[in-house]
């Protein structure tokens, strides 16, 4: 699915995860949509950004969805998204996104690949 993402979000972050461009891109758009420009962001603010790191249309994502997913990554507990909330919100978005990708083997594949049977 990191194909299908915005490149010029996702990219930096796949690419390069610890890297100055990322960190640039991650405070870049973490300013736009802090649009009270206090430095946190609001469960409803992050609407966009969930759409744009999981690829969903804009009906597929609820309000409750913004709100469980800041209640995720709250870690001070004030309700509100700082930066470093936010970089590793979209560090999970971006990783659960590459693993959507992953093609996990059935239950006959893996008792077949660790069989102990000699032939």
């Amino acid at each position: 699915m990191l194909s299908v993402l915005a490149a010029s979000f996702v990219a930096p972050l796949h690419n390069a995860p610890h890297s100055n461009s990322c960190l640039c891109l991650l405070r870049r758009r973490f300013k736009e949509l802090d649009v009270e420009r206090n430095g946190v962001m609001d469960p409803e603010h992050l609407f966009p950004v969930i759409i744009e790191l999981t690829n969903s249309e804009s009906w597929a994502v609820t309000d409750a969805h913004c709100r469980q997913f800041a209640h995720i990554f709250d870690e001070d507990g004030d309700g509100r998204i700082d930066l470093s909330e936010f970089e590793k919100l979209v560090r999970f978005c971006v990783i659960m996104s590459a693993l959507d990708d992953v093609e996990i083997p059935d239950d006959e594949e893996i008792k077949g690949g660790w069989s102990e049977e000699k032939e």
